[in-house]
């Protein structure tokens, strides 16, 4: 008995990751019909790209964590929509922080390279949706802070911006912020889905170039240069 629910608990996960997967399909069919890049930016390669983007994704979201954690309480307790905002924020620097911690753990150690960097553009992809979602919330989340009791009580006092002000000023920095956060998403997956790309390329190539395996001596065969390459090509 003990048998079969482990089992069935394996399946339900292998379930819910395969239909998980199939929402990225579309996705990564309309980036394959596209041109992918060659570079980073500043000409930089794929592979440092991807580093350099992994170890700035830990910073900022260390960062965003701790200004959350010391944020003054109507940042966050104004409302259901204000908490559901910023909620969602520290979800996604929580997830970003984790997922970026572990990539950056394989790929420097060269393991499992082409599943990390699936996972990775996955991740990338459901947290570029998540941001979107953010931002609709902030900017109902402004409203409720500038219409909020303790904006009223101060702008009585005379210590709040006008109502209208406040409004500019809040989703002026928000859109901004966001839009930002949206489009580093956005770039990085992009880098992350090319470098995927020529790397199942080579794998493709080379197994249809690589010589019959010998089954006298399978302790000396070793892979050819090109699948060399692309187990390594992150790592090195």
């Amino acid at each position: 008995r003990g048998v079969n629910v482990n089992r069935r608990r394996r399946d339900l996960r292998l379930a819910t990751i395969m239909l998980a997967s199939r929402a990225f399909v579309p996705l990564e069919r309309a980036l394959e019909r596209r041109p992918a890049a060659k570079k980073f930016c500043w000409r930089l390669p794929l592979r440092k790209g991807i580093f350099a983007s992994l170890i700035f994704f830990i910073v900022e979201a260390i960062v965003q964590l701790s200004f959350s954690a010391f944020a003054p309480p109507f940042k966050w307790s104004g409302s259901l929509v204000v908490v559901l905002a910023f909620g969602l924020q520290d979800a996604c620097r929580v997830v970003l922080l984790g997922c970026s911690i572990y990539a950056l753990s394989m790929l420097q150690r060269g393991r499992d390279v082409v599943n990390t960097l699936s996972l990775l553009f996955r991740v990338l992809a459901a947290l570029l949706a998540m941001e979107v979602m953010e931002l609709v919330f902030k900017m109902l989340e402004d409203y409720a802070i500038c219409d909020g009791p303790v904006a009223a009580a101060a702008r009585a006092r005379g210590e709040a911006l006008p109502e209208a002000l406040c409004f500019a000023l809040l989703d002026s920095e928000d859109v901004l912020m966001s839009a930002a956060s949206i489009v580093a998403l956005g770039y990085v997956g992009w880098i992350v889905h090319s470098q995927l790309r020529e790397l199942r390329h080579l794998a493709s190539v080379s197994a249809g170039a690589a010589p019959p395996v010998s089954t006298t001596s399978p302790s000396n065969a070793r892979p050819p240069p090109q699948v060399q390459f692309a187990t390594t090509v992150i790592r090195n």
